[in-house]
């Protein structure tokens, strides 16, 4: 649910700055359709393959704020299931 959260807001970016996103692909290339879901979920994971680059401040704000998201999402399960599972059972 967060990478489609954030595909819609990078191509609300693109959609107001055509030039917010560089790509080493092709000059032709938008981020619209697979592009936008594509970059969403490489960054929320921090691959970054770097096909795709947040050229504009607002995309590179916007890719800055969903990675440190995917960090803290990590971070948050991993404490949770070791709280579950680390507390002794009471018999």
């Amino acid at each position: 649910m967060l990478g489609l959260l954030w595909t819609v807001a990078y191509w609300l970016v693109a959609q107001v700055n055509p030039n917010a996103f560089g790509f080493n692909t092709g000059p032709k290339e938008t981020m619209s359709g697979f592009n936008a879901f594509y970059f969403s979920f490489i960054t929320l994971s921090t691959v970054g393959y770097g096909d795709i680059t947040p050229v504009s401040r607002v995309a590179r704000w916007l890719a800055a704020t969903e990675a440190m998201t995917g960090l803290l999402y990590v971070t948050v399960l991993i404490a949770r299931l070791v709280s579950l599972y680390s507390t002794p059972k009471s018999q």
